[in-house]
């Protein structure tokens, strides 16, 4: 039997305020999801998978984190992997998250910046009529990648912008030195958008408090 404090506990409202979403992909959910999009994987069983989770290492955990971002292909698939979150923590008294993506995992594989993102949005939309759960989505560049890119998905968060709250740039692979995108980080600050600096394994190093402008 649970004692009072933690029966207050479970009955608290409560926040998430550092969640990537692609980081909850369970391991049930990506087999499921690897045979709905025809994805050949090399585990077979559920348990295979947990078992792959005994990582020595940081690139042990990344090659298995985009090995699960590969199963996401769809709309309904970003939709699902949102939603079975959303629904998870909703029976634990969540009333608010802040989720960060990054679309360019998933647009370097040739899937639509509107599909990751159209996806996701429809779960959080979906949360907050049906769960009461708010939300803010807070879009990542990956730094490992070049800053080209990094412009790309510029160009398409700027199109979609009234979903986005907040921009972050960060690094999903090991990289062997900064890249501080000084180009890109100074054609953010030009267009006066909110950006959030994280950089490997700093937490928090600058923060421009702007507004979404043209």
């Amino acid at each position: 039997m649970k004692n009072i404090a933690d029966q207050l506990i479970d009955k608290l409202p409560k926040a998430e305020l550092h969640l990537y979403i692609g980081g909850t992909l369970e391991p049930e959910m990506m087999l499921a999801l690897a045979k709905r999009n025809n994805i050949q994987l090399p585990y077979n069983k559920v348990e295979d998978v947990r078992t792959a989770y005994e990582f020595n290492c940081l690139q042990d955990f990344l090659d298995l984190y985009y090995l699960g971002m590969s199963v996401l292909v769809t709309e309904k698939d970003f939709y699902d992997l949102t939603w079975a979150y959303l629904e998870r923590v909703h029976a634990d008294g969540l009333t608010h998250v802040e989720m960060f993506f990054a679309p360019q995992a998933h647009t370097d594989r040739g899937v639509k910046f509107e599909t990751v993102l159209g996806g996701i949005v429809s779960a959080l939309e979906m949360a907050q009529k049906e769960l009461e759960i708010s939300s803010k989505l807070i879009m990542c560049f990956l730094r490992h990648l070049p800053e080209e890119q990094a412009f790309e998905a510029l160009g398409c968060a700027c199109k979609h912008k009234e979903h986005i709250y907040v921009l972050d740039l960060i690094a999903q692979r090991q990289v062997t030195h900064q890249k501080n995108f000084p180009e890109y980080l100074s054609l953010l600050e030009m267009r006066a958008l909110s950006l959030l600096r994280m950089l490997g394994k700093k937490v928090l190093q600058q923060m421009l408090a702007r507004l979404w402008t043209h």
